[in-house]
């Protein structure tokens, strides 16, 4: 398990200002044409309290060895809303890729990446969402408020019930102690969440779902216990023109299973109408 700077090596860090905030690029080549075998740059939208470099920390090199690859890194503000986030991903599409991208959002980010697809479907070639979600229910609220409660005691229980929920039993239970500390250190390195905990509690871009017309690729985990697999599905369902994979995996599918959601986003980029919408793929062995 390796661990990850503040920025993905070799990325060219830049800034844009959207409204208020000030919003972080970190691009393999700007402006250059796309390397990979389909015209246009891959943008990787974080999850909650996370960046390019936490979240993505696996996927964005191999991304960035075959096409110009772009992570952002959202600024949530005292009072975050998908709608405030999904501007920041159209407005980083506008200023720094020059064209359509191939938009890749996990977690929250498959939340805001679904709601900015929605909106300005002229900028998305392709949609891939990683253990996103459409609203929230009942099981994530619970657990939503156990969180925010234990941040607001300084428990050490918060980084325990993290663990615990974004990872598959079988991916903990195989872990050497030193790696497991690795786990724990990587969590604390990252942005404090309570902003974005409080916008995940009351979710629902349902209505939004219905005008993504890309062609989308929805990644679910069988393991998820923080957005459990049944979140994914309603998502391909809601989505016309999807496409869906389920892995075996976490929540923190990007850590664990990192080659074969490459291959399978590298596959959906390559040939995007290659199978028909509806259509459920069969599992990558990478």
């Amino acid at each position: 398990m390796t661990g990850a700077g503040a920025h993905p090596s070799g990325a060219i860090v830049s800034e844009i200002t959207v409204g208020d905030v000030t919003v972080t690029l970190c691009d393999s080549a700007p402006g250059s044409e796309p390397t990979g075998g389909s015209g246009g740059a891959a943008m990787l939208v974080h999850g909650t309290g996370g960046s390019t470099a936490t979240d993505y920390w696996a996927l964005y090199p191999m991304l960035a060895a075959v096409r110009r690859t772009i992570g952002l890194d959202l600024t949530p503000g005292a009072r975050p809303t998908v709608d405030g986030l999904a501007r920041q991903v159209r407005s980083a599409i506008d200023g720094a890729a020059g064209g359509p991208v191939h938009l890749i959002g996990y977690s929250l980010g498959a939340v805001v990446a679904a709601k900015a697809a929605a909106e300005t479907p002229e900028l998305t070639a392709t949609l891939t969402l990683i253990n996103g979600w459409r609203r929230t229910d009942r099981h994530q609220q619970l657990r939503n408020r156990a969180w925010r409660t234990l941040l607001a005691e300084g428990s050490q229980a918060f980084g325990d019930l993290t663990l615990a929920t974004a990872h598959a039993p079988v991916f903990l239970r195989e872990l050497p102690e030193y790696q497991l500390q690795s786990l724990y250190e990587r969590r604390r390195a990252r942005r404090d969440p309570r902003a974005e905990l409080e916008l995940n509690a009351s979710i629902d871009i349902t209505d939004a779902l219905g005008r993504i017309t890309a062609p989308t690729l929805v990644i679910g985990s069988r393991s998820d216990a923080m957005v459990p697999v049944h979140h994914s599905r309603e998502l391909f369902g809601a989505i016309e023109n999807a496409r869906y994979l389920e892995i075996d995996a976490g929540h923190a599918a990007l850590s664990e299973r990192p080659a074969e959601i490459f291959a399978a986003i590298e596959d959906h980029i390559g040939s995007p109408r290659a199978v028909p919408a509806g259509t459920v793929l069969p599992g990558y062995q990478a």
